[in-house]
């Protein structure tokens, strides 16, 4: 009877750590392509004046923020973080186009 039980026990467990390590992966993913959605978003916008700012910040996706640098020439950043447990944060400049999105830990 007891070996049936660990038995049990120890499958669970195994069960509950991949269960937690597909829901820390696929916040990062939802959280990596928010950011990168609200890039697209926002280079659709092409020449940008000042009328166009408050449309710019609303072009944000599932909760990434868009903190305008500069209007000319138009410079910003889109950052988004993770939820807790892993909290990890996500991060797009224009200014640098060549890193893409970057993350690091919180």
């Amino acid at each position: 009877m007891k070996p049936r039980v660990f038995l049990v026990l120890f499958v669970l467990l195994i069960l509950s750590v991949i269960s937690g390590w597909h829901r820390i992966r696929s916040a990062r993913m939802q959280t990596e392509n928010a950011v990168s959605r609200t890039a697209v978003s926002i280079n659709r916008f092409g020449v940008v004046d000042l009328e166009s700012l408050p449309e710019i910040s609303k072009a944000a996706v599932d909760g990434a923020r868009v903190q305008v640098i500069n209007t000319n020439p138009f410079a910003f950043k889109i950052s988004a973080m993770t939820p807790w447990p892993d909290l990890m944060i996500f991060e797009y400049d224009s200014r640098t186009p060549e890193r893409g999105i970057y993350c690091y830990p919180f």
